[in-house]
C-alpha cells in the first residue's frame, strides 16, 4: 500500500487563519503571546495543563468568557430575565433603535442587557418594544430612515 500525503492530491492547504495582534483585542480583553486556559461561563476554573500556552486575546482577570464570545461579569454569565415578552437578554454590538432615534452610534464593545427582539424597536413614550408602525412618536411613524454612524 502507497501513503501519498493529502496535499499532493488536493494540493496546497492555504490556511487564512491569521494569529490575533494586540490591536485585535477588545477593551476587556489583554494580548498574550503564551497565556492561559481562559475561564469562561461553562467553565469558570479550568484545570489546564502546566504546558498549555495560548497566544492571543484572553479576557482580562476576574472576567469570564461568554458563550457570545465576549468577556462578562460572572453575574453576566447566565441568561437574566427581562421584562417583558418583547425583550430578550443578549449582548449586541449594533445600536437599539428607538422610535424618537435618527442617529445611531455603534457602540465598540457590545452591550450586554435586555434588547428588543430582532424587528422591534424601543417606543421612548413608554419603553416598550415595538414594530415601526405602533411608535407613539409622530417621526418614526412618518417613514423617516434611522442613519448610522461608524
Amino acid at each position: 500500500m502507497i501513503f501519498i500525503p493529502a496535499e499532493v492530491m488536493v494540493g496546497p492547504i492555504v490556511r487564512d487563519y491569521q494569529e490575533p495582534s494586540i490591536e485585535d483585542c477588545a477593551p476587556d480583553e489583554e494580548y498574550f503571546s503564551c497565556g492561559w486556559c481562559e475561564p469562561s461561563c461553562s467553565n469558570p476554573s479550568p484545570s489546564c495543563p502546566i504546558k498549555v500556552c495560548t497566544r492571543g486575546c484572553l479576557c482580562r482577570p476576574h472576567l469570564l468568557r461568554h458563550h457570545s464570545g465576549h468577556c462578562v461579569e460572572a453575574k453576566d454569565c447566565y441568561p437574566q430575565k427581562c421584562k417583558a415578552q418583547n425583550e430578550e437578554y443578549v449582548c449586541r454590538y449594533g445600536c437599539e433603535l428607538r422610535c424618537d432615534t435618527r442617529v445611531c452610534i455603534r457602540p465598540r464593545t457590545c452591550v450586554l442587557g435586555c434588547h428588543c427582539k430582532i424587528g422591534l424597536i424601543r417606543d421612548t413614550a413608554n419603553g416598550m418594544c415595538v414594530t415601526r408602525d405602533k411608535c407613539s412618536n409622530s417621526i418614526e411613524r412618518s417613514n423617516t430612515t434611522v442613519d448610522f454612524k461608524n
